[in-house]
């Protein structure tokens, strides 16, 4: 069995990490939009702030993670509240167009470089056409002075926690463009909004995917 990177920070994830994004949450919630009747889904879901948070406000969810440290945590928030599943963002378990939203929260820059491409077409397949797809994830600046950059301090410190492997793929991430070019490679999707948040170090990004 492959080891877990997240055994040890698992217990200890909501009462370090979870104060920092609280914010970062709400603004994904009012950018997604009233979730009455709608079908969400979260890749990387960790423990299961997020998920918590929409099902307050009205929508149906389902997350995956690939650790079960982390998993386990959303399963003893949510319980049966939420359909919940152990696996790999680049082979999503669910058919075509399941979805109303599909969201990334601070989850690809986690990912190998070869994976992500491969983890938001799954995200894109996933959702249905017309709907949306909510990615938030650090952004390769230009941050503003000083109040960016000590927000960059900040975000290398929990990525140095993290561990080494994930420190260089975040720091492999940034380099490569962030989100952008990521985006790029999506067919005929539709840029809906976009902002930046954190003084520059953090972008939110709403897509559409086409009709049809």
């Amino acid at each position: 069995m492959a080891r877990d990177p997240y055994a040890f920070q698992a217990p200890y994830f909501d009462l370090v990490v979870e104060p920092f994004n609280a914010g970062l949450r709400a603004l994904a919630l009012r950018l997604a939009g009233p979730g009455a009747g709608r079908m969400m889904f979260e890749v990387g879901c960790g423990t299961g702030s997020n998920l918590v948070l929409f099902r307050r406000a009205g929508y149906t969810v389902t997350g995956l993670d690939a650790s079960p440290a982390m998993l386990g945590r959303a399963i003893r928030k949510l319980g049966d509240e939420a359909e919940l599943t152990l696996g790999n963002a680049e082979a999503l378990p669910y058919p075509s167009a399941a979805f109303e939203l599909g969201l990334a929260m601070l989850t690809l820059h986690e990912l190998p470089a070869e994976v992500r491409v491969v983890a938001l077409a799954e995200l894109f397949r996933v959702v249905r056409p017309g709907g949306r797809i909510l990615l938030v994830d650090f952004h390769p600046g230009p941050y503003s002075f000083p109040l960016g950059w000590l927000a960059r301090l900040v975000i290398l410190g929990f990525e140095c926690a993290a561990g080494l492997e994930h420190l260089r793929r975040q720091q492999q991430y940034q380099l490569a463009g962030g989100l952008s070019p990521l985006i790029a490679g999506l067919p005929r999707v539709e840029l809906v909004e976009r902002k930046l948040v954190t003084f520059g170090a953090i972008e939110l990004v709403v897509l559409r995917k086409p009709e049809g």
